[in-house]
Parts: structure tokens; sequence; C-alpha cells
């Protein structure tokens, strides 16, 4: 087929089509069917339809459709709660303790860290136990001490 008798019998399949969806638009918004009608009185008389839905209420099932098992409730317990009484806290006398600074040995991995623990001058190694308390983390400007589970930053004087 020629090119141009190919396109003159797509141009009139465009023309069709277009007019068919055209004339369904027209034919559908000038309805005799309005739901808004005059009535012999000239008052304003309103037709609304009403459409009914159907309704379905489905049973809850007993028993499991593909495995064949019967569904069991489990019964929740309530439990009732049980306050309990704070434990009295032990009151923990920090001794006073001032950080002068650390030395720290190539040798050993550990620094050597100098304090004054109630007015006694003190050398310590990190992770060692003294007395009550014990060195956690050493730092330039403060040590991280301990007693218990209670513990406290001491910065550099």
């Amino acid at each position: 087929m020629n090119k141009q008798k190919l396109n003159k019998v797509l141009i009139l399949f465009l023309i069709l089509i277009w007019g068919f969806v055209g004339y369904k638009f027209i034919s559908n918004t000038g309805s005799t069917h309005s739901p808004v009608e005059m009535s012999k009185n000239s008052e304003l008389a309103v037709h609304v339809t009403t459409i009914l839905r159907d309704t379905i209420h489905i049973n809850k099932l007993n028993r499991d459709p593909f495995l064949g098992t019967y569904i069991v409730k489990k019964k929740k317990s309530i439990k009732k709660a049980v306050r309990r009484k704070p434990k009295a806290r032990k009151i923990i006398s920090w001794p006073q303790v001032e950080y002068f600074g650390y030395v720290k040995n190539h040798n050993n991995k550990s620094p050597l860290v100098l304090l004054k623990i109630n007015g006694q001058v003190k050398r310590i190694r990190k992770e060692d136990k003294l007395e009550v308390f014990r060195i956690n983390s050493v730092y330039k400007d403060s040590i991280i001490i301990s007693i218990g589970r209670e513990k406290r930053t001491i910065k550099k004087n």
C-alpha cells in the first residue's frame, strides 16, 4: 500500500474513534434523567436515588481451612504487680582526693598516677586498688575512680 493511502486510512480511523468518544460524551451530559426537576408549583423538588448496598457478615472460623487444625485461644493470666521496697543504699564516704598528674614509662603499659588522698601523697598504677577505691581511667587532665558501683571524675589541680 502506498504511504499516502495508509496515512489517509489511519486518519479516517482516528476521526471515527474520536467522533464515537465525542458522541458518548455529549449523549451522557444532555441526559433527561436529572435528579433535580421542577414541579408544577414551580418549587424546587429534589429526587435522590439511593443505592442499597449488600452487606455480608462473616463468621469467625474455629478451624484453619488449610491445615485442618482448630484454633485455641490462650487465656491471659492477670498478674498482680508486686511492689518491691527499694533497697537502702549505703552512704559511701569519699576520701578527699587531689590529682596531680601521671608518669608513663615505655616499659610499663599502665601509667603511674600521683594522688593526694586525705593529705597523704600516694603513687598508684592504673587498675590498682588502693584502700577502698580503684582507678578506672587515666587522662591528662582527669582520672575516673570508683568505689563499688559509684564512679567519680577527679580533675587535675
